[in-house]
């Protein structure tokens, strides 16, 4: 497999967004999972590659999922649920992965590429929530040897509230 991660900006998302869209779709029909639908307006979408770093997960020129990295936490994590809280941090969200490629090793991917750019980019620590109700995720993040950091209550880009587990590893 030759997977790649690169960058994309704000004018070049446009299929990562259908990416989304497409897990969304999926997490409602196989799991009853909805916190991807609708999934947040491509206009906020395009803020992240603004403002964050969104990148295109491509296996021989064919994209087959994305991600998001900043050094911002996506939603007020209290301080206090970190190992140290003065590590310098990088913060996921938006991972997805093509639908039929799930359970294929592109995750696990994906986690060992952000771990590896977090380094790269001198942190300490990667750290990220996942859906409460999400227990397939959950039990893939547990495998792969994160910390579970706590449980909080949040409001996500659209204004809809959801329970969610903090993650975090130290790097």
């Amino acid at each position: 497999m030759g997977y790649t991660a690169s960058k994309r900006g704000p004018d070049d998302i446009d299929d990562l967004y259908a990416l989304i869209v497409a897990c969304g779709e999926d997490m409602w029909r196989r799991l009853g999972l909805d916190h991807w639908k609708p999934p947040i307006p491509i206009e906020m979408f395009r803020e992240y590659a603004r403002t964050k770093q969104v990148f295109a997960v491509e296996n021989d020129g064919a994209l087959v999922g994305t991600f998001t990295i900043g050094f911002d936490p996506p939603e007020p994590y209290p301080l206090e649920r970190w190992s140290d809280a003065t590590h310098k941090a990088i913060y996921l969200n938006k991972l997805a992965v093509r639908p039929n490629l799930q359970q294929k090793g592109l995750g696990r991917w994906c986690m060992e590429e952000i771990e590896r750019l977090a380094a790269a980019r001198g942190c300490q620590a990667l750290r990220f929530d996942a859906l409460t109700r999400n227990a397939p995720l959950l039990d893939f993040y547990d495998h792969l040897g994160y910390r579970r950091a706590g449980d909080m209550y949040v409001y996500d880009e659209i204004n809809r509230g959801w329970d969610i587990v903090l993650y975090e590893k130290v790097l």
